[in-house]
């Protein structure tokens, strides 16, 4: 995870995978997909999915380091075929009982 000064973080990971195709799935190599955080997951999901979007999956709660009540994410096909993840963490994380350190949320407006 690559903090900017003053906002949003750049996550990158690295596979290793033997089955390797144009990027279709999260794990392929190459760009697959940005994250947009969000407030109401439902509501943005409704406004993707009018716009075009198909959402790939029902929202699934967050695990691990990001879990929390309320703190999900799901997977939208734009209609020019990117995938975006809309994600929506309205809990603290555990994380944040064992560090000042915390992920960039948007300013409330």
């Amino acid at each position: 995870m690559y903090k900017m000064q003053n906002g949003p973080g750049i996550e990158l990971f690295q596979y290793t995978h033997c089955e390797q195709r144009p990027a279709a799935r999260c794990c392929d190599h190459g760009w697959q997909h940005v994250a947009l955080y969000v407030d109401d997951l439902q509501l943005a999901i409704n406004r993707a999915v009018s716009a075009g979007g198909e959402l790939l999956a029902p929202p699934w709660d967050l695990t691990r380091a990001e879990s929390g009540a309320g703190n999900r994410f799901c997977m939208i096909r734009t209609p020019f075929g990117a995938v975006t993840e809309l994600i929506t963490f309205p809990s603290p994380q555990p994380y944040e009982e064992r560090t000042e350190l915390r992920r960039w949320k948007p300013p409330a407006l």
